[in-house]
């Protein structure tokens, strides 16, 4: 999903082996954008997958609303830093994808 108008928060979401456990993050994100955007705030979300494994990929590749990158830094500082590259909010927010 592409945004037009700039984000106000970009959702930083470093991912690696979680497969379908990150189903559960991913729900909690979107419900929080949805009232974000109840209030008028503009959020994006960005899923950085950093080496995941074939299950995760395979998830994460139906799962739509979001901004996909993959990657292969094998550090999740690293997979941080590269959302935060990516992202084009006023305020970063960072999210486990085990959370």
């Amino acid at each position: 999903m592409k945004i037009t108008k700039q984000p106000d928060i970009s959702v930083v979401i470093p991912i690696h082996h979680e497969g379908r456990m990150v189903n559960h993050t991913l729900a909690s994100v979107f419900r929080a954008a949805a009232y974000a955007g109840s209030k008028g705030i503009l959020v994006e979300i960005l899923a950085i997958m950093d080496q995941p494994d074939e299950k995760t990929l395979r998830f994460m590749k139906r799962t739509e609303k979001i901004q996909r990158y993959e990657v292969s830094f094998g550090d999740p500082g690293l997979s941080r830093n590269y959302g935060v590259e990516k992202s084009g909010g006023r305020y970063i927010a960072f999210v486990d994808d085990d959370d």
